[in-house]
């Protein structure tokens, strides 16, 4: 028989909507058997990734064998989902400049993924498949008491670089890991008293070093039933002394086929949360000085100072990724600012620029119709000034002939007619 839960708790100090992790089915969700599960966690640093989490889990939950039959196919139905919810808050009256210039240069969101689904079931045990991308972990709990994992086998392999699904097309894209049972892979079926978990990268990672240093924790986790057991277990690992959990969203899937196996049954948290002291009154120097020189004192209050040294450290590593985000979203702010006002200079130094041009081709146009003007008086005077100076010359010696002609007698009517004729050509 099948038991499956799902459980999902965020960061402390963020709420529900911060989330960047998903999981199919919601604990609200599940009913009945259910043979499709998923998890998936949203690089938070990208671009939408909580959307695109949830994108993800539900796509495969609705048709899981899609991702094993052509996962390129699966991934681009997905990615148009994403982008036409992301085009429309870009492009609504509520979207800020960051949000629009972000999915105008196709900035992507990443995730991390695993999808299990369960085929058959016969004698032999429960034929499963899944596909894994990231550092999201898929383990097994043999009947036997072995334990298998995928794609991580030990809690020194977790970065901050991994392999992710991204929302836009890219050029060598991650394929997924493909394992199962057979005809699916090589691995054994799920047989009786077996269990599975499937588990987001903080938790994987504090189930992996708990399971290393030989305090495994498989029982509890296997046992959980109700969501409020699960955040009691997350809030009181992550005050752990040694090898606390991180402060991280986490999403948590678990499969029980029967009864739980007793080896893993026994193996249930203890907590040994951070020793804590009362606060006291500021003590006397010279009680103090009295103090300093006894050798067991000296080595309480060394101890007492090395303790909140490590809370100190602690409160900054809690604080500080909030503060790097906060820093990082207000510089993104001023840089968009100052990109706005360089755009708006530009555009208005390329106006001034064009009008210029403008005026200096119409102040070169009436130069040149001034100087055609000037040349065309300037002629015109020429020839006036020619024609006179040649009807002159004609009278003159016209004149000069009537008096040196001695046997010719030119009237003075025809001679004057002949001064003012022109001479033909």
């Amino acid at each position: 028989m099948l038991a499956a839960r799902t459980f999902l708790v965020w960061k402390d100090g963020d709420q529900w909507d911060d989330c960047q992790d998903s999981i199919y089915p919601m604990p609200d969700d599940l009913s009945g058997e259910t043979y499709a599960y998923a998890v998936a966690d949203g690089v938070s640093t990208s671009f939408f990734s909580r959307r695109w989490a949830r994108i993800l889990t539900r796509k495969f939950g609705e048709n899981p064998e899609r991702v094993f039959e052509d996962w390129q196919v699966w991934l681009e139905e997905a990615q148009a989902e994403w982008q036409l919810q992301i085009e429309k808050i870009a492009h609504s009256g509520k979207a800020n400049f960051i949000v629009a210039n972000g999915f105008r240069a196709k900035k992507p969101a990443a995730a991390t993924f695993i999808g299990l689904t369960l085929t058959d079931h016969n004698e032999d045990g429960w034929t499963w498949r899944a596909a894994l991308v990231g550092d999201s972990c898929l383990f097994k709990l043999g009947k036997d008491g072995d334990v298998s994992s995928w794609n991580i086998k030990s809690s020194t392999e977790f970065c901050n670089v991994v392999p992710s699904v991204e929302s836009w097309p890219r050029l060598n894209p991650y394929a997924p890991t493909q394992v199962g049972s057979a005809p699916f892979g090589s691995e054994s079926p799920i047989r009786e008293s077996d269990s599975v978990i499937l588990a987001t990268d903080a938790l994987a990672k504090w189930l992996l070093k708990r399971h290393e240093l030989g305090q495994p924790v498989w029982g509890t986790i296997l046992k959980l039933e109700r969501s409020e057991d699960f955040e009691d277990l997350v809030r009181r690992a992550r005050s752990e002394e040694d090898n606390s959990l991180q402060n991280d969203d986490v999403a948590l899937a678990t499969l029980s086929f029967g009864a739980i196996h007793p080896v893993f049954a026994e193996q249930t948290f203890t907590p040994r949360p951070r020793s804590t002291e009362p606060k006291s009154e500021a003590a006397d120097p010279v009680i103090l000085r009295n103090l300093w020189e006894q050798p067991d004192a000296k080595a309480g209050l060394l101890s007492s100072s090395l303790e909140r040294t490590d809370r100190i450290k602690e409160l900054f590593s809690r604080t500080g990724s909030k503060f790097v985000l906060q820093f990082t979203g207000i510089l993104l702010v001023l840089l968009g600012l100052m990109l706005l006002q360089l755009m708006k200079r530009s555009a208005e130094l390329k106006h001034l620029t064009r009008e210029n041009q403008i005026l200096r081709d119409q102040a070169t146009a009436r130069t040149l119709a001034s100087k055609d003007r000037a040349i065309d008086s300037l002629s015109i005077s020429a020839l006036e000034k020619e024609s006179d100076a040649f009807h002159q010359a004609v009278q003159a010696v016209s004149v000069f002939e009537y008096k040196s002609s001695d046997s010719e007698q030119i009237p003075p009517d025809q001679l004057q007619r002949r001064s003012t004729s022109k001479p033909r050509r």
